[in-house]
């Protein structure tokens, strides 16, 4: 492994754009529920960039079905800016990226992104679902936050 300069900026900045938003949901979040949910979303945000970039979930790294993944992590981002990190809508932003991750093997077997692989098509179907999954949990926990948050009648 022979990194370059770029790679560990690109590391660095990822880690601190994983760091700080756990920070200030540690610090912030009304709640246990809250707070694993920004972990799963955080944490599936971080590996999926992560293997995106090193080693490519659609084939190599470069290849342009892999940037279908970057949209997701803006779904996700986007989602949360709108409704302003509050629970029951950060679970619709959340079920929203997971709903993606679902599409994205099928655009790539449609499309035939990954043709070529090693692994193709199982590494796609496999990966997304496992992000999917992550997702998925966090809206989940999301929702559960809110539950905890609303008043009982």
């Amino acid at each position: 492994m022979n990194w370059s300069l770029m790679d560990y900026i690109t590391m660095g900045g990822m880690l601190g754009g994983a760091g700080l938003p756990l920070a200030i949901a540690m610090a912030r979040a009304p709640n246990l529920a809250y707070r694993a949910a920004v972990v799963l979303a955080v944490g599936a945000c971080f590996l999926m960039t992560w293997i995106s970039l090193a080693v490519g979930i659609i084939g190599e790294p470069n290849n342009v079905g892999n940037l279908m993944f970057a949209a997701v992590l803006t779904i996700a981002l986007g989602g949360a800016l709108i409704v302003r990190f509050r629970s029951r809508g950060m679970a619709q932003a959340m079920f929203v990226a997971a709903g993606a991750l679902v599409v994205i093997p099928i655009v790539a077997l449609i499309l035939r992104l990954g043709v070529g692989s090693e692994h193709w098509p199982l590494d796609v179907i496999v990966l997304s679902g496992f992000f999917a999954a992550l997702f998925a949990g966090s809206a989940s926990l999301f929702q559960l936050s809110a539950r905890a948050l609303t008043p009982a009648r």
